[in-house]
């Protein structure tokens, strides 16, 4: 028995009949009066995958809401001098919830242990918003610095202006503008609601390298305190009021389908609500895109709890229909092997090297191969949704939060800002290395 997805969600009425009647709708094809139970899991199925899309930062000053100044989507400012940066990618253990931040407070010119630091949600527009490839820093620490020092410039504007001095006569240190000869001085959330009005600054100078005070320096992942507490961290420590839970059984084979199912005894089990089929073939085998994950066919049983899900998936009776030819490491290396008759696309090429192997009589030729591994997360694959007055909320350790509400929406046939993502830390994502057999 294989369990793959912790598929979670959120409805406010937990009775079968209650359901029923409000009808879920979430994907194409379904009438708009709601959403079956049944759609509503290929959603969360769908929504924990991973994209890697193309990105820059696209930053625009607001004005101050409540006792926070937004400076922009990544730097808040409260009132009393409270900074909060925003970590725009999902950290899956990489780090970036700590190295962005920093990288803003850097050129934002505060002191490291005077900030907070939060996970962003999915900001429409934030481009690069995706954690794939080692990619995150790289791509996004020119914008970073841009965003911070963007701000800082907002902040040196709003002084200049109550101050009646050239903004060129003013400095920054340490969460907080002055002049040199001391004449004047105000804390960054003294100034943080003028600033929110100034106009979001282009083309902003940046420090030079010998000014970096925290860029280049060691820092303690800002989530290590919750890690070695146990503290509430994780996308599966997630608890809503009237939450269903769904343990989701697999086919044990790739791309196996259910022939068949009894959900008799399963039904029988307490605090089961309900079960459900769920088949990739129905949508043309994907529902995203055609380089995003495919769900997986199976059976997913709802419950009012996590162990009631878990005894009712273990008394599901299941007949599997595989595959007429099944994928192995054999038959893929073989498909392998034969590709490289094929013509090959020509990336980069360097000097004669077929020359030179030829001309070597010491030329050494060895094969590596590898077997058919999955590559999966370290935690259960999991998400957390709720449906209400045709907007959807999802909690999720996804690695791109944009291709999530895209894929939502589509499932739905809604617009993409009637979908909202909070992402929560991953459980971490782990390479494994391969010794290769020669």
């Amino acid at each position: 028995m294989t369990w793959v997805h912790w598929v979670r969600y959120d409805i406010p009425d937990t009775t079968i009949r209650r359901l029923i009647e409000r009808k879920f709708k979430i994907l194409k094809g379904m009438v708009m009066s709601g959403i079956t139970r049944r759609r509503f899991l290929q959603l969360g199925v769908i929504s924990s995958a991973g994209l890697m899309l193309g990105v820059r930062l696209a930053g625009s000053a607001q004005a101050a809401t409540g006792e926070a100044a937004v400076l922009s989507p990544l730097v808040h400012i409260e009132v009393d001098g409270g900074i909060t940066l925003f970590a725009q990618n999902p950290d899956m253990g990489q780090g970036v919830k700590t190295s962005l931040p920093m990288i803003l407070a850097e050129e934002l010119d505060v002191r490291w242990q005077d900030v907070m630091v939060k996970q962003a949600d999915w900001m429409p527009g934030q481009e690069l918003q995706f954690s794939g490839g080692s990619l995150s820093v790289r791509l996004n620490y020119q914008a970073m610095r841009e965003a911070g020092a963007a701000a800082r410039r907002m902040l040196l504007q709003a002084a200049a202006r109550r101050w009646q001095l050239p903004l060129e006569s003013l400095v920054t240190e340490n969460g907080s503008v002055k002049h040199p000869s001391g004449s004047q001085a105000a804390t960054y959330g003294e100034l943080a609601r003028d600033a929110a009005g100034m106009a979001y600054p282009e083309d902003v100078p940046l420090k030079s390298l010998d000014e970096f005070q925290i860029i280049g320096r060691a820092q303690k992942d800002v989530d290590l305190p919750l890690m070695v507490t146990g503290k509430p961290l994780f996308s599966l420590d997630l608890d809503l009021p009237g939450m269903l839970y769904a343990v989701f059984r697999r086919s044990p084979v790739s791309d196996g389908q259910v022939e068949s199912y009894s959900d008799e005894e399963a039904l029988k089990v307490p605090g089961v609500q309900a079960v459900h089929s769920l088949s990739n073939e129905r949508h043309g085998g994907r529902v995203i895109r055609p380089n995003s994950p495919n769900f997986v066919s199976g059976v997913a049983v709802l419950a009012d709890s996590t162990w009631a899900a878990m005894q009712g998936a273990r008394a599901l009776q299941i007949k599997w229909r595989n595959p007429p030819k099944l994928d192995d490491t054999s038959s893929l290396y073989e498909a392998f092997t034969a590709g490289l008759d094929s013509a090959a696309v020509q990336v980069r090429r360097d000097g004669d090297p077929e020359g030179v192997i030829e001309a070597d009589r010491d030329a050494f030729t060895a094969e590596y191969q590898v077997p058919l591994l999955a590559h999966a997360p370290m935690e259960a694959m999991n998400c957390t949704a709720r449906y209400t007055a045709g907007k959807v909320e999802i909690w999720a350790p996804t690695q791109n939060p944009g291709g999530v509400a895209q894929a939502v929406a589509a499932a739905l046939e809604i617009g993409t800002e009637a979908v909202s993502v909070h992402v929560l830390r991953s459980g971490a994502g782990h390479r494994r290395a391969f010794r290769g057999k020669r």
